[in-house]
Order: C-alpha cells, then structure tokens, then sequence
C-alpha cells in the first residue's frame, strides 16, 4: 500500500513538473527535490551498490544532456535536473527506454511544429517517458 501511495505521488508530482514547465518553461527545484525523494523511496535496488548504479546512470545523463546544454540554447538546466532525478528510480533499460521515447516524441512535435517557430518544453516528454518505462515494469 505504501509503494501504491508513494507511486501515485510521483506521478502527480511528474504532471505538476511537466504543466509548469508547460506554462512557465521553468522547472522549480522545490519540485525536484520532492520527485527526488520519492523517486529514493521507489528504487528497486540492492542497497550493497546503489551508489555505483547511481554513479553510471548520472554519468550516462551527464554524456548525453550535457553537451546539448552546453552547445545549444535549447535544453535548459531544469531539464538536466529532471533527467538527473528520473535517473534514480530506473533500471538501466528502463532509463534508456524514457530517454529514448522522450527525445523520439519531442523529435517528433518539433517537427510537426517546426513552422511555427516555438519553444518546446522537454519534461513533458522526459516524463511521458519515464511513465512508460514504468509501467512497461509492470508488465510479466
């Protein structure tokens, strides 16, 4: 019941994230620490090498997010943060099945919405993402 109720807050602290970041493009980090904390207590891993498990998986964040925001103007520091946090509650495959859909499905709106020239916010997609992950978990 626990997991159940700990779950559901992640969720709905992934919908406030992604409508902020909607309206606002900010991400505040109020919210992340909450997403962070939640996503600790969510971590199906052995407590013996969490801590390397969590060093690969920021490493791999960090190879991957860390030079769009540095060469581009797309990608915003909320974002790394996000990816950073998402990264604790995932396996391996989980975390790079929600990189993967959410760079695929802003790929795809950017796109479909590349004329009329606007700004995209990215943690909707890194948290449709996630919650596909999540809930390709559950299935046997």
């Amino acid at each position: 019941m626990l997991y159940f109720f700990l779950a559901l807050l992640f969720v709905l602290q992934l919908a406030v994230i992604s409508y902020i970041d909607y309206r606002h493009y900010i991400i505040k980090n109020s919210h992340l620490a909450f997403l962070l904390l939640s996503g600790f207590f969510l971590a199906e891993q052995h407590f013996i090498c969490w801590q390397e498990e969590l060093l690969v998986k920021l490493s791999f964040i960090a190879l991957t997010f860390f030079p769009v925001y540095f060469l581009s103007d797309g990608l915003g520091g909320g974002d790394v943060k996000l990816a950073c946090c998402l990264a604790l509650p995932l396996s391996y495959a989980e975390l790079l099945t929600a990189i993967f859909i959410a760079l695929f499905s802003a790929l795809i709106c950017f796109l479909f919405l590349k004329k009329k020239q606007i700004l995209l916010p990215f943690a909707p997609f890194l948290s449709a993402g996630t919650l596909i992950a999540l809930l390709l978990r559950l299935q046997p």
